[in-house]
């Protein structure tokens, strides 16, 4: 960049980053939102709920629309008539089963990334380094997802 080869060499500690907050970035409000939603759920029974307000900003995200946009609009479309404050995670299993196997007895047009990686429920025993396995997963599948979008969206977590 001109402007930084034209810096005096006495000058140190110079913030190159344009100022641009990682914070906002994409995948930093994704992971916040995926976080968000882990934080609020609840086990019920034998089952994990979910705030409806929290499935709905995640499967608002771009990144998630990109991923498969019909199994969001089913979960969308299901909590707008149910009307439920909660979201189990044995429904959203369903409704992501459902379109899978209307997008293969369709020859498979569609996107088969399974949303419902993201909604698996982590147990209160999980450890940090758990924690961390489970978030790469979930950034390696959103990668995935992108990726088999379009190859322009292609960006690496290694």
């Amino acid at each position: 960049m001109p402007l930084l080869d034209s810096l005096n060499e006495r000058i140190t500690g110079v913030n190159i980053t344009m100022g641009y907050p990682l914070r906002l970035s994409d995948i930093a409000v994704l992971v916040n939102r995926i976080a968000h939603l882990h934080k609020q759920s609840r086990r019920s029974g034998n089952d994990f709920i979910f705030f409806h307000e929290d499935v709905k900003d995640l499967l608002s995200h771009p990144f998630m629309r990109l991923v498969n946009a019909k199994q969001c609009d089913a979960l969308s479309r299901y909590m707008a008539v149910s009307g439920r404050f909660y979201v189990a995670f044995s429904k959203i299993q369903e409704i992501c089963s459902t379109v899978e196997q209307n997008d293969a007895d369709n020859a498979g047009s569609g996107n088969s990334a399974s949303l419902e990686i993201i909604f698996q429920p982590i147990p209160a025993s999980y450890t940090g380094e758990m924690l961390v396995a489970f978030l790469n997963r979930i950034l390696r599948f959103v990668e995935a997802g992108l990726i088999a979008e379009s190859p322009a969206n292609r960006c690496r977590w290694e």
